[in-house]
């Protein structure tokens, strides 16, 4: 009896791409259900929420092709969440006891997301074509060798707000059926988004697959509130992995665009103006979604004053289509992420003092221009940096210059301007004067024209 064990252990024993891809297909062509241990195992729709894979003493005489049907039953029980915490850990543990222990053992590194065995869905693709589904993404330009020297700017550019959470496709089927997707495939429970679903619905049309940024908001007494990325993203990735939003949270939705379900694929592509796809966009408002925040400029200095506005109220970015641009998979030189990047030199004031790790050196620099009218706090030392400065301390209060590195200039009506985002470069050991507010000012504007 040939047990999808011995099969994987087969694929294992030569690291050859073409000896894996031969035995993929002979072993696909023998056994259909093999082709499906693919799928549950590297398909990101999946998300079993088994953080651990229960331990197994006594093991039975079945192997996995003739159990299949059962396995299958139990993997759509967990993916859906019709059963969670022990009883789905029960069930798990329920199977694998009636499974040969080596098979039981291939069972374990499904849940886990690797048969062990040195494929992937690149491999696994080439073989078994559309066996693990990829999705598509339209992915930003950034200015340089993109077509925004051809946009018509007296007729007006789109500048979105970039938001800054976790990228997701909301499928609204005919059926009117709902899949929430990250930007890799990995599927949301719905259970988890039922509130959002129940409300996309009313105002949704069916058969769209609709892009945007999910966030998560969070209960206060003054009202909701976005969290920060770096405490939304460990949210949702929670929520991925099987987790839940605490009672006092809920997920929102930033959208920006919508393409028919059939286009929404791989290599696909949508040939309706994005004028006309953000107009259907525009309607979309409710307590869980709104419209991605939407500017019209009308010249690339009005795009960049956008983009110093978003990030001087300390967002991060924006975003510039052309209103012309058709959708299609891939990096779209019609959609550009607006970054300006400059590097100018100030003078040593003083220092932060650290914490944590850093607590025995400095946080930051304290650093300003030559006139004093610009004044920020720069970071971005690595460890060997800060232990040196913090030794040579006296010598670079009032007396170093050094490069920074930021990505805007922040205005400010009542005192000192700052730099958006300031990192260290190097130490200017051949100047003796920093920049001024003026020039700072000349820096920034070439960058935004490109010139630097």
């Amino acid at each position: 009896m040939t047990t999808f064990a011995t099969l994987i252990e087969i694929l294992n024993s030569d690291g050859s791409r073409l000896f894996k891809e031969a035995k993929l297909k002979e072993f696909g062509e023998k056994y259909p259900n093999f082709v499906r241990l693919l799928n549950r195992t590297y398909s990101p729709e999946y998300v079993y929420g088994i953080k651990k894979v229960p331990e197994v003493v006594n093991f039975g005489v079945k192997n996995l092709n003739d159990a299949w049907p059962s396995v299958e039953a139990t993997l759509d029980r967990l993916t859906s969440r019709a059963i969670t915490g022990n009883a789905a850990r029960d069930e798990v543990a329920s199977l694998m006891s009636s499974l040969l222990e080596q098979e039981a053992k291939v069972l374990a590194n499904l849940l886990k997301g690797d048969l062990r065995c040195g494929i992937n869905v690149g491999l696994i693709n080439r073989v078994f074509p559309g066996t693990i589904p990829e999705y598509p993404y339209m992915r930003c330009s950034l200015q340089k060798g993109s077509n925004i020297d051809k946009f018509n700017w007296k007729d007006g550019i789109f500048s979105q707000e970039k938001a800054d959470g976790m990228f997701a496709n909301v499928f609204v089927y005919a059926d009117r059926s709902v899949k929430i997707t990250s930007r890799n495939g990995t599927t949301f429970a719905n259970v988890e988004f039922q509130a959002f679903i129940d409300e996309f619905l009313k105002v949704a049309d069916v058969g769209y697959c609709y892009h945007g940024e999910l966030l998560v908001a969070e209960k206060h007494p003054d009202g909701w509130k976005i969290l920060p990325r770096e405490i939304g993203n460990g949210v949702l990735n929670s929520v991925l992995k099987g987790g839940s939003f605490e009672k006092n949270q809920k997920p929102f939705y930033f959208i920006w665009d919508k393409v028919p379900v059939e286009n929404a694929v791989a290599g696909g592509k949508y040939e309706v103006p994005y004028r006309e796809r953000y107009k259907k966009v525009e309607k979309l408002k409710g307590q869980y979604f709104l419209p991605i925040p939407t500017k019209i400029v009308f010249s690339l200095k009005e795009a960049f004053e956008h983009y110093v506005q978003m990030t001087a109220m300390g967002y991060e970015g924006t975003v510039i289509k052309n209103p012309e641009a058709i959708w299609a998979d891939g990096t779209s030189k019609d959609q550009i992420k607006m970054k300006v990047e400059a590097e100018v030199d100030l003078i040593v004031r003083g220092f932060n003092p650290g914490n944590g790790k850093n607590e025995k050196w400095f946080g930051s620099l304290i650093c300003e221009s030559s006139d004093g009218l610009v004044q920020t706090n720069v970071s971005g030392f690595s460890d060997a940096d800060r232990e040196r400065i913090t030794k040579e301390m006296d010598e670079w209060i009032d007396k170093k210059i050094i490069t920074v590195r930021a990505n805007s200039l922040m205005p400010n009506d009542n005192g000192p301007r700052r730099l958006f985002l300031p990192r260290f470069v190097e130490e200017r050991l051949d100047k003796s004067e920093a920049d001024s507010l003026e020039k700072i000012i000349q820096i920034f504007d070439e960058a935004m024209r490109g010139e630097k």
